[in-house]
């Protein structure tokens, strides 16, 4: 919000804003292509008003006016974005023949620990001062 809508109007009293205050800086960011940003600005305003209302400082909630005034790419869903897959089942073979005659360079226990562990309690000594 800070980045966005408190130049356009950050110094606008909430109880005065209104619909066509908000709305230019929320299609400001919409022009940009930040469609689910303008989205997001539509809703922490939402809650801003929502807020506000309940402490008695505004009367209506003037993000929630703005909700069909955004562009419907702005509500659109993400698109799904395919991924390679095996599906013949001789490749599912071929993988699994893969996997399993895959040989690890080095075992666990041969890699040196970045972090040193501590002796057991019965191999510390004690300290006198």
């Amino acid at each position: 919000m800070e980045q966005h809508l408190f130049p356009a109007f950050g110094n606008i009293p909430i109880s005065t804003l209104r619909a066509p205050t908000i709305l230019p800086a929320l299609r400001e960011i919409e022009a940009k292509g930040n469609h689910e940003t303008a989205k997001r600005q539509r809703q922490y305003c939402e809650a801003v008003f929502t807020f506000a209302i309940s402490t008695g400082i505004a009367e209506r909630n003037v993000g929630a006016d703005l909700r069909g005034a955004l562009a419907p790419e702005a509500l659109a869903p993400c698109r799904a974005t395919n991924r390679p897959a095996i599906i013949d089942p001789k490749g599912v073979a071929q993988l699994l023949r893969a996997i399993d005659g895959y040989q690890v360079a080095s075992k666990p226990q041969d890699i040196p620990s970045r972090v040193p562990i501590p002796p057991d309690k019965s191999e510390r000594k004690l300290r006198t001062p």
